[in-house]
């Protein structure tokens, strides 16, 4: 089966794969929804793969050899409820990486760390990823616990919603300088993103109702949403969102609200 390029598995208990999957030579996707996994680790084999889903799947760790797919493309971690380790560094290792999936799981993630000690500061790049979905993370505090910045030059389309503890947005516009210099002393709760890194070149939004409510601030140029489109709101019971502040939106085309029960949602606020 050495011109196999697909291969889906779905609803099965594989606690180990065979080491004859690395036969598997031209494999580009390979779906394990909804499996029992162990021992997965013999993936990193597939110099090829390109697309990864374990959607639904029960697997409790992520393991390194993932980071070795170098042509991995797609990785979709959806709804993985008992994910409990991932390892600092697999994901950013994934240089070919363009969309994100990670929802519906309580796994006590940092989505990067430093192995080996912390620096004064770091970087991450993803240099391709186009598409990240982030939801119903609810122990989700940060992408890593030290000062650092993330860069996403070429992200299209941002959902992040249901992560309860972690700070989303932060803006150079209004006080990060100040938030820089606590976050020296104690830096666990960085925001995920800056507001000009990202911001700027999104074409597609889903946020909760209190994130969209603080990028609509006045302090941030109204250049920076040029290129919006749709944007999607999803009610997370804050109770200062309303239509007026989307005013800035001046190119959006789709608006989609979700879940919200405020009377006075469509006043339009000054």
């Amino acid at each position: 089966m050495s011109k196999l390029r697909g291969l889906a598995l779905s609803k099965m208990q594989l606690l180990s794969l065979p080491q004859s999957v690395h036969l598997l030579s031209n494999l580009q996707t390979l779906c394990l929804d909804q499996c029992v996994l162990g021992d997965i680790s013999i993936i990193g084999n597939l110099e090829k793969l390109e697309n990864l889903s374990l959607v639904d799947s029960d697997i409790e760790w992520l393991p390194n050899e993932i980071g070795e797919l170098t042509q991995l493309r797609l990785l979709d971690l959806s709804s993985c409820w008992n994910l409990k380790v991932i390892p600092p560094n697999v994901i950013s290792k994934l240089t070919q990486l363009e969309e994100l999936y990670m929802g519906n799981t309580f796994v006590k993630w940092e989505f990067e760390g430093k192995e080996g000690g912390a620096e004064a500061s770091a970087t991450f790049v993803f240099p391709k990823v186009i598409f990240l979905k982030l939801w119903n993370l609810s122990e989700l505090r940060t992408f890593y616990s030290g000062l650092h910045t993330s860069e996403w030059p070429l992200l299209k389309r941002l959902e992040v919603y249901g992560c309860d503890k972690v700070k989303i947005f932060t803006s150079g516009f209004f006080g990060f300088r100040n938030s820089v210099v606590r976050q020296l002393t104690i830096p666990t709760q960085q925001p995920l993103f800056l507001v000009e890194k990202v911001i700027s070149n999104l074409e597609e939004l889903k946020l909760g109702g209190k994130d969209i409510t603080m990028i609509c601030q006045d302090h941030l140029p109204k250049h920076l949403f040029q290129n919006l489109k749709s944007l999607e709101v999803v009610s997370d019971k804050s109770d200062n969102f309303s239509i007026g502040s989307l005013q800035r939106f001046h190119n959006m085309e789709k608006l989609e609200l979700r879940q919200f029960i405020q009377r006075d949602i469509f006043k339009w606020r000054g």
